[in-house]
């Protein structure tokens, strides 16, 4: 065995236990909120509701470029990637802002889904901290 093989497996193991910890959050966090909040009618205003598919589109995109990144061993679409993540950083800072904005204007739908909009963001951040991580791996090791 090679260190070169070494290190290749230590590679695999992490990322292997950044992609359990995406699907964590989602066994875990998501599925039985989403059904709990199925089964109690919860509702977003359209306005937030618009952003959480924006945030939500953004974040399945990068984890599909992650993935393309992982087959391809593309350096220049890596590099893309950390930028990516720190674009859907401030844009989540901005997506809270304007949630709290709707807050203070007392947008019933808004009051009502304040708690689960603002963990929307933060478990789709996680994810997407995941999924970059799996390309620092990659390219930075461990």
């Amino acid at each position: 065995v090679t260190e070169d093989i070494i290190k290749d497996s230590f590679k695999l193991l992490a990322i292997v236990k950044e992609l359990e910890e995406i699907g964590d959050i989602i066994d875990t966090n998501l599925l039985p909120k989403a059904r709990y909040w199925i089964e109690n009618n919860y509702d977003f205003s359209e306005q937030g509701k618009q952003e959480l598919l924006e945030y939500h589109l953004r974040c399945f995109k990068l984890i599909s470029m992650v993935v393309d990144v992982m087959a391809t061993y593309n350096e220049y679409k890596a590099a893309k990637i950390k930028n990516k993540e720190k674009e859907n950083i401030k844009l989540a800072i901005e997506l809270e802002k304007s949630h709290f904005s709707r807050l203070m204007e007392h947008a019933d739908k808004t009051l009502q889904s304040s708690k689960t909009h603002i963990e929307l963001l933060g478990l789709m951040q996680a994810i997407n901290r995941h999924a970059t991580q799996i390309v620092r791996i990659l390219y930075e090791g461990i």
